[in-house]
C-alpha cells in the first residue's frame, strides 16, 4: 500500500495529511511521496531540511497555497495524487 503526505506549512505551524486508498493519518517519515504546500519560504527550508535528512527523492511537489483546514489539504493530497497515479 503507498502512502503520499501533502504537509501545508508556515514559519507557525505545520499541518502534515498522510493519505492511503484507506486512511488517513499524520506521519511523514514513512512516506513514498510528499507534496509539500505552504504560502512563504517555509516550504522551502523544509525541502532543505528534507534533503539533509536523506528524504528529499519523495519530495514530489512544492506549491504555493494560502492556509487549508485539515480536510481541505486531505484533498487537495488525494486530488494530486489521484491526478499523477500516484493512489
Amino acid at each position: 500500500m503507498k502512502t503520499n503526505v501533502g504537509l501545508w506549512i508556515d514559519h507557525r505551524r505545520a499541518v502534515i495529511v498522510s493519505v492511503t486508498d484507506k486512511a488517513e493519518k499524520t506521519i511523514i517519515r514513512d512516506a513514498d511521496a510528499i507534496l509539500i504546500l505552504g504560502p512563504g519560504e517555509a516550504k522551502s527550508e523544509f525541502k532543505t531540511r528534507l534533503e539533509s535528512e536523506a528524504l528529499g527523492g519523495r519530495i514530489a511537489v512544492i506549491e504555493t497555497a494560502d492556509k487549508l483546514t485539515e480536510r481541505q489539504l486531505a484533498a487537495k493530497v488525494r486530488k494530486h495524487f489521484s491526478q499523477s497515479g500516484g493512489l
